[in-house]
């Protein structure tokens, strides 16, 4: 057995100077300025720009500068579209994993976190039409409030219409329209397998497929039975996903790690350790934060393989 490895590095901006760039110009206060650096990852459909976005958004001590921006200036496009990504994400921890729970009281903080989102959105998509990331953040939205499929369609398609191709809105298509919020299973994997059929060899916009078998798992068996990730037809979709993900070079500079991450906890939970340690190998100390926790009671074991991966060697 490989001796332990150091704990995954979840923080992406600890690891990528760009990531690292954009945060420390944010908190000093100049939010228009980090948006600017985003807007240099490849152009505004490009995944890694969305990675950019969320871990700009969960950057502590973020609520200050976009408070004292707003006070500054209550009008300003950038800070009210933080701030509405901030409250998604207090009541996305609020509400707590899929399934579980919730207190009246806890209940009662999500469902102002998101019409106060909701509030603020709506008005930064009546002021720019042409702003995608407002759009982005009315689908992750849509999914927390639990919309039905029709209304979660309608948001897609305005987003669709500025960017065909947005990787992150994809993903967040894929997600509202699971049964957790309001649809179902069928949808969900449905518009999955559309973007992953539609997905450039090497590219992270067809791993939405694994994303949305890493959610049914986790829903269906609150991560503890193994047997859903078995089945024949899953493991084959998701040896197709990896497969075609790894053909080519991925151009992504940030949301290969989000993707291999994705992989190797699926196939490291499915039994196929093999596969499992050949992610674990491209991604070395970093691991996604959303995907490592989603492995739940399944941690230690691939905690193991992670660290025979990376006693083989990096290599990406």
């Amino acid at each position: 057995m490989a001796d332990p490895a150091p704990p995954p590095v979840t923080d992406l901006a600890t690891v990528f100077p760009d990531l690292d760039r954009i945060r420390r110009r944010a908190l000093s206060g100049d939010l228009a300025g980090a948006v600017d650096d985003i807007a240099l990852l490849g152009d505004r459909r490009s995944p890694d720009q969305g990675v950019a976005w969320d871990v700009l958004a969960r950057s502590d001590g973020l609520d200050d500068v976009v408070a004292a921006r707003l006070a500054a200036d209550p009008h300003d496009h950038t800070a009210r579209t933080l701030q509405a990504h901030r409250l998604l994400l207090a009541a996305e921890e609020a509400a707590g994993e899929p399934g579980s729970e919730v207190t009246a009281e806890a209940f009662a903080l999500v469902h102002d976190r998101l019409r106060q989102a909701e509030q603020v959105l709506l008005r930064l998509c009546a002021e720019d039409p042409t702003d995608p990331q407002p759009w982005v953040l009315r689908l992750w939205s849509a999914g927390q409030l639990a919309l039905p499929p029709g209304e979660v369609r309608r948001r897609w398609a305005r987003l669709h219409a500025l960017d065909p191709q947005h990787a992150v809105g994809r993903r967040l298509l894929v997600r509202a329209l699971a049964p957790a919020p309001g649809g179902s299973w069928d949808d969900a994997l449905t518009a999955a397998r559309e973007a992953a059929g539609a997905a450039p060899a090497g590219g992270v916009e067809g791993t939405v497929l694994a994303a949305a078998h890493l959610a049914r798992w986790r829903f269906e068996g609150s991560g503890r039975d193994r047997g859903y990730l078995r089945r024949k037809e899953v493991l084959t979709e998701l040896e197709e996903v990896a497969d075609r993900f790894r053909a080519l070079p991925c151009p992504s500079q940030l949301a290969w790690v989000q993707a291999h991450s994705e992989l190797a906890v699926l196939f490291g939970v499915a039994g196929r350790t093999d596969r499992a340690r050949s992610h674990f190998r491209v991604l070395g100390g970093v691991v996604d934060a959303s995907a490592w926790g989603a492995a739940g009671h399944h941690r230690d074991a691939l905690a193991t393989l992670r660290a025979e991966a990376l006693t083989e060697g990096e290599g990406r």
